[in-house]
């Protein structure tokens, strides 16, 4: 009853009489990703799992901010630097390694919502799969990882989710961690010595879930950026490749994943797909309207005009009450069964019309 409510309202539009639109172009059929985060993303509302480990890791990090409280950008820069120097003597000088993770950064910066950090990356002489980022937003990645992964686009997944890890303060929260037991071992005495080691422990099983809030800051920068987000799904099966079978015994399962600072793989590859699958979404114009102009009001509010046919997308604009507009073409139905109309107004604003109830009247 409310979609048929809805498809009737734009029925009326449809019925506009004036001008024909025949000259009107059509927009060209896309595919596009709606994705619900950008780089900042709430691993609580993901449906990947890992709730306990993330509310563990929210009450760790609760306690060492009460301990130490938030570092300044310039305190972060500096503890990177330093251990940026206990790095210094594994970096390797190779301009076409360099060139390559330095484009990947250069095109996803402009997509970051935070600007403090200059994310320069460096190739480390290793040829372990490994790619890691420090408080100041230094980002390390291994020889080993750039001859594994052949393309672009698998490289600029692992490089998104390192950027993630400042995105959403990961790096932040580990630059106060390391502050912290630092702490702790300037005080000495054996309860702290043994808070310190508890601490540390605590840390790699509870941020878990920090790393699932990564490979979907990822799959955005991914796309924002101009690569393929559905390339992803190469890294995570080659992840699953190099880690050992998640175990089917609940009791087992549960002490390795205490032993682990990571995700299971294939935890990561079900998340990334699901996603990346829910964000998919063809946009077509179904029929053209030969006379649609006409003027609308809304019930509450003026006419959302948006990029895309979908709810979520970026809204370009609003059609005002009893302004005129002109409709071109009807959109075929998406998942929840709505239509979109395709319109554009005096002005020239042209976009896909938001799902309010909408009446044309006739002149």
């Amino acid at each position: 009853m409310f979609t048929r409510f809805y498809l009737s309202a734009f029925a009326l539009l449809a019925l506009a009489s004036g001008c024909s639109t025949c000259g009107e172009s059509l927009p060209k059929e896309e595919t596009i990703y709606l994705f619900k985060y950008k780089t900042r993303v709430d691993a609580h509302r993901l449906p990947c799992g890992y709730h306990e480990q993330e509310r563990c890791s929210d009450e760790l990090k609760r306690d060492i901010r009460r301990r130490v409280g938030p570092l300044s950008i310039p305190a972060q820069k500096r503890l990177g630097e330093r251990m940026h120097q206990e790095l210094v003597h594994m970096i390797l000088d190779d301009a076409e390694h360099n060139a390559r993770v330095e484009a990947i950064v250069e095109r996803m910066k402009p997509h970051l919502s935070k600007k403090d950090f200059d994310h320069n990356v460096y190739v480390l002489e290793d040829e372990e799969f490994m790619a890691f980022t420090m408080p100041g937003g230094n980002i390390y990645v291994s020889v080993g990882l750039l001859n594994t992964l052949q393309t672009d686009d698998e490289l600029a997944f692992v490089i998104g989710h390192e950027l993630g890890h400042s995105e959403n303060e990961h790096t932040h929260e580990l630059a106060q961690f390391i502050r912290y037991v630092e702490l702790l071992e300037e005080e000495g005495g054996f309860l702290n010595l043994l808070d310190a080691v508890w601490m540390r422990l605590r840390t790699a099983t509870c941020n878990q879930a920090d790393e699932l809030e990564c490979d979907i800051a990822a799959v955005y920068l991914l796309y924002a950026a101009g690569y393929d987000p559905e390339r992803a799904f190469d890294v995570t099966r080659i992840l699953r490749e190099m880690d050992d079978e998640k175990p089917n015994n609940d009791v087992e399962r549960w002490f390795m994943t205490l032993m682990r600072t990571h995700p299971w793989s294939e935890d990561r590859d079900r998340c990334v797909r699901n996603y990346v699958k829910n964000a998919k979404t063809v946009v077509k114009c179904q029929d053209k309207y030969k006379k649609g102009r006409g003027k609308v009001h809304t019930r509450r509010s003026p006419l959302n005009v948006r990029k895309y046919p979908h709810v979520e997308s970026e809204a370009l604009g609003q059609f005002q009450r009893g302004e005129e507009i002109v409709l071109i073409c009807d959109c075929v139905k998406q998942q929840n069964g709505m239509q979109f109309v395709y319109a554009r107004n005096q002005e020239g604003l042209k976009g896909w019309v938001d799902k309010k109830y909408v009446q044309v009247l006739r002149k």
